[in-house]
């Protein structure tokens, strides 16, 4: 490779010979001859390895350009910084910082603290996550910059969290409030590169990859090839490292066999049932034909697919009792000999962040009844409020005098001026008579009759399940509820 250009931003290799710097500032020179553009040394860098300063310097001299060292940025990346390495990634929680103690933000309520929280943490690293794994310190920074913007703005100081954040970054109809895990995304970004590295086959940095990583044609990378660090490693690693998510990712990750020239046959994922050399380990370890593709597993007579099975030495009769099991499987999954290997998602074609973000969180509990606090009915802040309340999390005085705030005289209700009546959730929102009377007044209204109910979450299901034939009835009820509370 001897460059590459990104709009008007070129970089040029060449190797550290003075003949081939001359050649490269005489195409220069060329070039503004021809065009009547000229190139602008002074804004020019020169990396140089493996010289001694005094050849650099007359190099320099001649281009008439910066020097510059490792790490540098290059459309927007470091290149050549040690991304492992939490100091590499301190920029991007500067500039989050920075965003989050904007004077606007200091105005915020904490519906449009959310907003803020989904639009600058989540999306000023994105470009860095889509490339390198983050270190688990960094995202847990990051984690710790949200839950302080979220509580407590840019106060100073210490905060109170109201919610667990693990139930804050779930999606909202998950009961959360869709924030998001910045290490889930990640493993998405990263995972697109799997995508395409199994679906585009003539792309340049697909070439370089297998070049330097010494990767074979296979539709995932291999586990093997060449462990030179950089990004790509991190890339494989997401899914080898048997960590709990990639695990998790290995479940919904398919291939779809065609004719079996880029799938591994005990390796790959191409059965439902399961990769077969987890399904078979003790015959997996007897195989002759460990990291073989399926096309070489057997050969056809016709259309017609026979399988031969290699083994290092003769099987035991336990041992011939699973290759019975094994072939039982194989007879259901042949390959087709025009067919063309590819990969699926969760069943379908093609992978994207967000699917990816929902097969993770498939089979999580929650409470729907939370999730329907997300009504789009009213302003943000006061449908956070709102899904506060259904938690049962709100700062009530009775839920400061559990956290050692207010002292036990301090908690009657100002409302009905009552000091017997603790000032707890379900009293200040429908036990409380000037509460009651709203409710009742505004249901009077709507021409509707409602009781008491135990608690402020029943009150909101009964409200909420109320049949109207009326549509806009119905919304007006609907948003009534919102109105009140």
């Amino acid at each position: 490779m001897s460059h590459l250009q990104f709009a008007d931003d070129t970089l040029v290799f060449c190797e550290a010979e003075e003949q081939y710097v001359r050649s490269i500032k005489e195409l220069f020179l060329t070039f503004q001859a021809f065009s009547g553009l000229c190139v602008n040394y002074k804004k020019s860098g020169l990396l140089m390895l493996g010289k001694d300063e005094g050849w650099i310097l007359r190099i320099k001299r001649m281009l008439e350009c910066t020097r510059i060292q490792l790490p540098f940025n290059y459309l927007g990346i470091p290149l050549g910084a040690n991304m492992r390495k939490a100091a590499s990634w301190q920029s991007v929680l500067d500039k989050v910082q920075k965003r989050l103690k904007s004077w606007k933000c200091s105005s915020l309520f904490r519906g449009g603290r959310l907003t803020m929280i989904k639009s600058v943490p989540n999306s000023l690293p994105i470009y860095y996550l889509c490339l390198f794994k983050v270190p688990r310190k960094v995202a847990d920074d990051i984690i710790r910059i949200q839950r302080k913007f979220l509580w407590s703005g840019d106060k100073e100081g210490k905060f109170m969290p109201l919610v667990r954040w693990e139930l804050v970054m779930k999606q909202k109809n998950e009961g959360g409030l869709e924030v998001g895990d910045i290490a889930v995304k990640n493993i998405a970004l990263l995972l697109k590169w799997w995508w395409k590295y199994g679906t585009e086959d003539d792309q340049l940095w697909k070439k370089v990859v297998k070049s330097i990583y010494q990767e074979d044609n296979g539709l995932i990378p291999s586990k093997l090839g060449y462990k030179c660090p950089g990004p790509w490693l991190a890339i494989k690693n997401v899914v080898n490292n048997q960590q709990p998510l990639s695990m998790k990712t290995m479940q919904y990750l398919r291939l779809e066999l065609g004719n079996g020239e880029r799938i591994k046959f005990w390796e790959d994922p191409w059965l439902q049932e399961g990769i077969l050399k987890n399904l078979f380990p003790q015959l997996y370890v007897l195989s002759r034909q460990q990291n073989t593709i399926i096309a070489r597993m057997g050969w056809f007579e016709g259309r017609r697919w026979n399988w031969v099975l290699a083994w290092r030495r003769e099987l035991s009769q336990e041992e011939l009792k699973q290759v019975d099991e094994l072939n039982t499987i194989l007879q259901q999954h042949q390959p087709v000999i025009d067919g063309k290997d590819s990969m699926l998602w969760d069943a379908k074609k093609n992978y994207t962040i967000k699917a990816f973000q929902q097969a993770v969180n498939r089979g999580s509990v929650y409470d729907s009844v939370i999730c329907k606090a997300w009504m789009k009915l009213a302003p943000p802040k006061v449908e956070f409020f709102l899904w506060l309340a259904l938690l049962g999390k709100l700062n009530t005085k009775e839920m400061l005098w559990k956290k050692e705030i207010l002292q036990a005289n301090q908690l009657g209700c100002p409302l009905c001026s009552s000091q017997s009546e603790t000032e707890n959730l379900d009293h200040l929102l429908v036990h409380c008579p000037i509460s009651w009377s709203i409710w009742c007044t505004i249901a009077e209204d709507l021409g509707q009759v409602i009781t008491v109910p135990m608690n402020f979450r029943n009150h909101f299901q009964e409200w909420m399940s109320r049949q109207w034939r009326n549509i806009i009835m119905r919304k007006i009820w609907c948003s009534a509820f919102f109105a009140v509370a």
